[in-house]
């Protein structure tokens, strides 16, 4: 195993659509990554979404059943808290990767001075794409699909900002992030990584 590792968090409501974002980066994993499916289980188990994840070798299938259906936000952390891997990023699970997203973000880590956050850019769905200006950091203008952040203790930014989840939760991620890591800036890369609910 050589360079730094990924850990890619996928929180899912049981939708079946989660096959088909595993299926987008199957094939961009190198040896040492790895991905979470954390489940939200607050109504019971989700049979078909372990069976799903069962076909996936590099996936490890998790349960967090508290909060109520925060939009998957308590999932999100819980796979950050369970990461082994030097590097988080996460996607819903019905968004994909776009085929050459790892290649993106390997290139964009190996040209670091020292780790720092990173914002890449993902295509909503309806057809904008975020970031649209870099260095704006403002809500509705990026999303958590953008950040893919270093996983060092005390480091990693969390969408529980003063207790609480809201929709804008992957919002306050980002912005936690980029506070912890004050006053190194982060860097805002040109490349989008991430597509949501594509047609």
């Amino acid at each position: 195993m050589s360079g730094p590792t990924l850990s890619i968090i996928v929180p899912t409501a049981g939708r079946p659509t989660l096959a088909r974002t595993l299926e987008s980066f199957a094939g961009q994993l190198l040896p040492g990554d790895e991905c979470i499916v954390v489940g939200d289980t607050f109504d019971g188990p989700l049979p078909e979404t372990e069976a799903i994840c069962r076909d996936y070798p590099f996936v490890r299938y998790l349960t967090h059943a508290d909060s109520a259906h925060f939009w998957g936000h308590p999932q999100y952390e819980a796979g950050q808290r369970a990461a082994r891997g030097d590097w988080l990023l996460g996607n819903d699970d019905d968004d994909v990767f776009t085929p050459d997203a790892f290649d993106a973000i390997r290139s964009a880590i190996a040209a670091l001075p020292a780790p720092c956050p990173l914002l890449f850019r993902f295509r909503s769905y309806w057809g904008t794409t975020f970031w649209d200006t870099p260095g704006l950091l403002a809500q509705a203008r990026i999303g958590g699909h953008c950040l893919v952040q270093p996983n060092i203790p005390g480091k990693v930014g969390q969408r529980n900002v003063e207790g609480r989840y809201r929709y804008e939760s992957d919002y306050d991620q980002i912005t936690d992030c980029v506070g912890r890591w004050h006053p190194v800036p982060p860097v805002w890369v040109d490349a989008v990584i991430s597509v949501a609910r594509p047609a």
